[in-house]
């Protein structure tokens, strides 16, 4: 009940600067930036290391007050202190409303080849099965040869999703197959 309440409305907006990522030691990594936000428009990239935010520290947070401290206000601003590759960089961002797309997909062709590309970017958000799968649909539909799951930067969720997603297109046999420890005798 508590994780179906912590993914529920995942794919609904929130205001903050569209970045994801994940503790790495103790620092913080960012490990998808969403092309049309606005830390993109700033220049922040994926594996940029967040280490200051609003000139304070970020080693000591818990995930908690890291995302409390890069959300905010819409239309506030936020500075982000950022290090890559060994470079320290500083960037002010603007605060908007960010659409959380759990699916991003597009289809991928050459002069002999097609194919679907799905990044599955949030193992948490609760409708990434059915919007992998309408995304599935869509392509087949328009003669897609196969199929590129890019699952970079997702560090967690539901054990459900990675099962679900590969089980659409390889069946049969399945991916993986739940079943009873208890048999009749």
């Amino acid at each position: 009940q508590a994780f179906a309440a912590a993914v529920k409305g995942r794919d609904k907006p929130s205001v903050g600067v569209g970045i994801r990522g994940y503790r790495r030691g103790a620092r913080d990594l960012v490990t998808a930036v969403n092309a049309d936000g606005p830390a993109a428009a700033q220049g922040v990239k994926a594996n940029d290391f967040l280490t200051n935010v609003d000139g304070r520290p970020t080693h000591d947070w818990s995930l908690e007050q890291l995302v409390a401290q890069v959300r905010g206000t819409e239309n506030s601003s936020v500075t982000l202190a950022l290090l890559r590759n060994g470079q320290s960089l500083q960037v002010v961002v603007p605060r908007k409303r960010i659409a959380r797309e759990a699916v991003d997909a597009k289809l991928l062709k050459s002069d002999q080849h097609t194919y679907g590309y799905i990044r599955l970017q949030d193992f948490m958000n609760d409708k990434a099965c059915d919007k992998t799968a309408a995304a599935m649909r869509k392509y087949r539909a328009q003669g897609t040869q196969g199929w590129v799951l890019d699952l970079r930067g997702n560090t967690c969720g539901s054990i459900t999703i990675p099962v679900c997603v590969p089980g659409l297109s390889l069946r049969p046999p399945p991916l993986a197959e739940s079943f009873s420890l208890h048999r009749q005798l």
